[in-house]
C-alpha cells in the first residue's frame, strides 16, 4: 500500500466565505444552488430525509471567482469531518466556507474509497482527531490539515470495489429506514382504525 499526502493527488479548496460574495444590489444579484449541512448530513445516514436544497444570493459580478462542484469531486464537512462524493445531481453547486472541496485524479484516488475511509473507517478517524487535537482544541478541521492527510491507498482497482460496496452499503442502509419509517406509518394507522372502532 502506498502512503500519500492528499494535496500530491488532489486539488483542495475551501469553500466561499458568503458575505464577500454577496450582492451589493438586486440588479447584481444572482440566486444560485449550494451544498448544506443537511444535505451532508442525509448522504452520510445522520438524516433520514432531505427535502430542500439551498439557495444562496450571490453578486453576479463575483461569480467568476466562485467554487462550484463538479462531478466526481469530493466534499468535507470542515466542522461535521464527514465527506460525500458529489453525483450529477449535485454538481454545479456553491460550496460555502464551512466545507472543502477535494477534486481528484480518479486513477489515483476513487472518491467512494476516499469517503469510505474518511466516514467510516475508525484507524484513519482516530488519525484524523489526533491531528486536530494535536494542532489545536479546535472542532473545525483545518484546511491545510486536510491537505496534509497521509493516505494509505492501495491499488486503484482495490479503492474502486471498496468505494462501490461502501455506496451500496450506504443506499441500502437508507433504503432500509425509509422501509421502517413507512411500516412504523402503517402499523400506527391500522392500530388508530382499531382503536377507533
Amino acid at each position: 500500500m502506498n502512503k500519500v499526502k492528499l494535496n500530491k493527488i488532489a486539488e483542495i479548496y475551501q469553500g466561499n466565505i458568503l458575505t464577500r460574495i454577496k450582492p451589493d444590489n438586486q440588479l447584481d444579484e444572482v440566486e444560485t444552488d449550494s451544498i448544506s449541512m443537511q444535505e451532508l448530513s442525509y448522504y452520510v445516514g445522520i438524516l433520514d430525509n432531505f427535502d430542500n436544497y439551498t439557495r444562496s444570493k450571490v453578486s453576479a459580478s463575483k461569480l467568476h471567482s466562485c467554487i462550484f462542484t463538479k462531478q466526481k469531486d469530493i466534499v468535507v464537512g470542515l466542522s461535521s469531518r464527514k465527506a460525500m462524493v458529489i453525483e450529477e445531481e449535485r454538481s454545479n453547486k456553491l460550496l460555502l466556507s464551512n466545507f472543502a472541496l477535494v477534486r481528484v485524479d480518479v486513477n489515483k484516488l476513487d472518491p467512494y474509497y476516499f469517503c469510505w475511509l474518511f466516514n467510516e473507517n475508525l484507524q484513519f478517524q482516530k488519525s484524523l482527531e489526533q491531528k486536530v487535537q494535536g494542532s489545536a482544541n479546535v472542532s473545525i478541521l483545518p484546511i491545510n490539515t486536510l491537505k496534509e492527510l497521509e493516505l494509505d491507498l492501495p491499488n486503484i482497482n482495490i479503492q474502486r470495489k471498496v468505494g462501490l460496496l461502501y455506496d451500496l452499503y450506504r443506499k441500502r442502509e437508507r433504503l432500509n429506514k425509509q422501509i421502517m419509517e413507512k411500516e412504523k406509518l402503517v402499523i400506527n394507522h391500522q392500530l388508530n382504525k382499531i382503536n377507533n372502532l
